[in-house]
């Protein structure tokens, strides 16, 4: 069968330094997810020529998950991929014919939740290509003087989303480019095969922000006579916290806000009786931020 072979992999080296470098939490790993492999059939048009595209996709070993913060702005450096080309022989012949010397993917990217992960530098070159017994054309892992073939590309920077796992999943749509000696470039436009659905070859787990919140009171002294308020902010790193704080005395709620931009809310706790009050402010969470509860706050309402 006449197809050229796409093969797709999330190498894990470098990973580690990639990671630190971006300020994550960490790498785990889980046999559950072992060396994944997703094959995807494309159909790609070029110069006039309709033909199949299979794109493998498999993360070697075992598959990391890379834990990362909600919201988290990642910057390029995070995920490493290889490419890794079989050309059939009319196509080989016809790229070579053409003066073609590499084959790139300018716009890869995998679709992350709602948004897409895109891969920067993703180039292969024809040079050091070995013929099949079937007539096609492989890359192998080095060309004869020992120099990398398989393209390799870092992601570009992308947001991740709320906290979950999300799989990263293959394109719907492959736009490659083959570019000549002299610099004319030939588009190859390729699209999923109808009614298939794009495989996963990466997963990402998303986790939320640990959070601080505090309470102080508005004023510094609270009479019995006026209604207590008491101003709270809650922190937390890679996204601003939204949503409801809070305001309790042992198991009784004294008041509720909302946080407004700034992670900040001003909480009305009603007239409070005259003495000493100890009470904690407590944050419910959103999707990026984890709930916390502040320390005690102690303060004292005086008859006017």
């Amino acid at each position: 069968m006449n197809v050229m072979t796409t093969t797709t992999r999330l190498a894990a080296t470098g990973a580690a330094a990639a990671l630190a470098a971006a300020a994550l939490v960490g790498v785990t790993t889980t046999s559950a997810h072992a060396d994944p492999i997703v094959t995807n059939t494309y159909s790609c048009t070029a110069a006039g020529q309709t033909f199949p595209v299979v794109l493998a996709s498999n993360a070697p070993g075992i598959e990391v998950f890379l834990e990362i913060g909600a919201g988290t702005d990642l910057s390029s450096g995070l995920l490493s991929v290889t490419n890794t080309f079989t050309i059939p022989g009319p196509v080989y012949d016809f790229m070579t014919n053409a003066g073609v010397t590499t084959v790139s993917a300018p716009t890869f990217s995998g679709d992350f939740g709602s948004t897409s992960i895109g891969v920067d530098g993703v180039s292969v070159t024809l040079a050091g290509m070995t013929q099949n017994g079937d007539g096609s054309w492989s890359s192998d892992s080095t060309d004869q003087d020992g120099d990398p073939v398989e393209g390799t590309g870092v992601n570009s920077a992308f947001e991740v989303p709320t906290a979950g796992q999300y799989d990263i999943l293959s394109p719907a749509t492959l736009a490659l480019v083959a570019t000549t000696a002299s610099g004319g470039e030939i588009p190859v436009s390729c699209t999923i095969a109808e009614g298939t659905t794009p495989g996963a070859y990466h997963s990402i787990l998303v986790f939320k922000n640990d959070a601080t919140a505090e309470g102080k009171p508005v004023t510094r002294t609270l009479k019995t006579t006026k209604v207590a308020k008491m101003k709270v902010t809650v922190a937390a790193a890679n996204q601003m916290p939204t949503g409801k704080v809070l305001v309790k005395e042992r198991k009784k709620t004294l008041g509720s806000g909302m946080l407004n931009d700034l992670g900040k809310a001003t909480v009305k706790m009603g007239k409070l009786s005259k003495g000493k009050h100890t009470v904690k402010v407590v944050y419910k969470g959103d999707g990026y931020t984890n709930k916390v509860t502040s320390e005690k706050v102690t303060f004292t309402v005086k008859k006017p």
